[in-house]
């Protein structure tokens, strides 16, 4: 899988850390997105996708077209949300809130017991 880092991330051995949790993270928005979103959880794990792709130094226009499998896809709408997500500076979700919001991986290595 290919993920595009910030470099500023650079920092010994945080920066493999880092990495690794957004792999993670990133594998777990892709998995949502073969979903449907819908509802109040669906509408977070949007945002929680865009802000994670945004994070990992995607274009608003990239990130807007993954949600493209979603039955009310329209792009413009998509692409003012996340330049709104985008101009609000959101953190990317912690694990445990996609976790808490259903979308955590079944064999996350994350995941606690």
């Amino acid at each position: 899988m290919f993920v595009k880092v910030n470099p500023v991330l650079f920092v010994g051995s945080l920066f493999i850390f880092r990495i690794t949790l957004e792999i993670l993270k990133h594998s777990s928005a892709l998995a949502a997105l073969n979903k449907q979103l819908e509802g109040q959880g669906g509408h977070l794990m949007r945002l929680a996708i865009a802000v994670e792709h945004l994070h990992l130094g995607m274009k608003p226009s990239e990130v807007a077209s993954l949600f493209q499998s979603q039955s009310d896809y329209d792009y413009e709408k998509s692409l003012r949300f996340i330049e709104d997500a985008r101009r609000r500076c959101y953190k990317p979700f912690k694990c445990r809130t996609i976790r808490e919001l259903g979308f955590c991986l079944p064999d996350c290595e994350r995941k606690r017991k």
